[in-house]
């Protein structure tokens, strides 16, 4: 995985507010991890995983992906993660 993919993790993943409800904040060792375990996902389950930017200047919001939920019944599981300063712009409502 590349830099740039690690610094946009990292922005995200690494922040504290983003991450306290699941056990973050994470080091650069984990969101290298959690990068290449989303794209394993979409390999074997052909699921997306989506970085989401700005349109008007292209800066990182945060993410969106389909991971397996309950893969037997054919339900998967759609999670967002937005950096907190885009919190409350319905965003998260949009990227569903």
């Amino acid at each position: 995985m590349d830099q740039p993919g690690l610094a946009a993790g990292d922005s995200l993943w690494g922040d504290l507010e983003v991450t306290k409800f699941f056990d973050g904040p994470f080091s650069n060792e984990e969101i290298q991890r959690r990068l290449q375990t989303e794209e394993d996902r979409a390999a074997a389950h052909n699921f997306q995983y989506w970085p989401i930017h700005s349109l008007a200047d292209s800066e990182f919001i945060g993410c969106c992906a389909l991971r397996p939920y309950k893969l037997e019944e054919g339900i998967p599981e759609l999670g967002l993660h937005l950096r907190a300063k885009f919190w409350g712009r319905g965003l998260a409502n949009e990227g569903g």
